[in-house]
């Protein structure tokens, strides 16, 4: 008597390549939220074409290795071609991969014999996790960089990991740095005075290089000094901790 065959998706080595695959997914589709809403904003509103010059590659090379990582994970289950290029297309836009994520795992469970739900996260942990780490990279950059605040971005980073990972949560608020800024806004709505500082010389400073680096348009220097002193006013509003 023939035993019938293992569906693909119970096979271990072939649910790890998925499980690879939708970490890559992930991290393609962070690499197009930062080219899309960061870089190209960068490029064109600030005269920063460094953004996408740095950021284009980076992109690139995700792009390259989700989909080879989609051929190793799905070749051979018996997709249609419309599943593979709705699987293929979803990371051409901002959030396909996010979006696309749940439709994947649906996939993968009809092909291992209804042996349940794929385990992974949901489609807004997804999302969440991906807001947090593009957070997380400008509130670093902004670290280095004095026309990006850091504290902000960082705050908002935590709160996406809380409701996505709680371990790069946990990361966030114990790293040596940035940690105790974000526990005293959690605890008291408060930010160092040191923070305070660093928030208005950095925007001051970053103003008169986007000001010196690019001779913008009265009303562009107009909405971006708005925005600097929108986010100073609001830091300097909070407690001190």
């Amino acid at each position: 008597m023939s035993r019938d065959p293992i569906p693909p998706c119970m096979d271990p080595p072939r649910m790890g390549l998925f499980r690879a695959f939708r970490l890559v997914a992930l991290i393609e589709g962070v690499t197009t939220i930062l080219l899309f809403f960061v870089a190209m904003p960068m490029k064109y509103a600030l005269d920063l074409p460094r953004a996408v010059e740095v950021m284009g590659p980076i992109h690139g090379y995700a792009f390259l290795a989700y989909i080879l990582a989609m051929i190793a994970a799905l070749w051979g289950r018996g997709w249609s071609a419309g599943d593979w290029l709705r699987t293929a297309a979803a990371s051409l836009f901002p959030f396909g991969t996010f979006l696309n994520d749940p439709f994947l795992r649906r996939r993968i469970a009809q092909d291992s014999g209804g042996a349940g739900p794929v385990p992974g996260v949901s489609l807004a942990q997804a999302f969440y996790l991906g807001m947090g780490l593009v957070f997380t990279g400008l509130g670093f950059a902004g670290a280095f960089l004095p026309v990006l605040p850091t504290t902000p971005f960082l705050i908002v980073a935590a709160a996406c990991f809380a409701r996505s990972s709680r371990r790069l949560e946990g990361w966030l608020l114990r790293h040596p740095r940035f940690g105790p800024l974000l526990v005293a806004w959690r605890e008291r709505g408060a930010i160092p005075i040191r923070a305070k500082w660093a928030s208005l010389i950095g925007s001051a400073v970053g103003f008169a290089l986007f000001w010196i680096g690019s001779d913008p348009a009265w009303w562009l220097a107009g909405l971006v000094a708005g925005l600097m002193i929108f986010g100073v006013g609001f830091v300097f509003s909070r407690p001190t901790a």
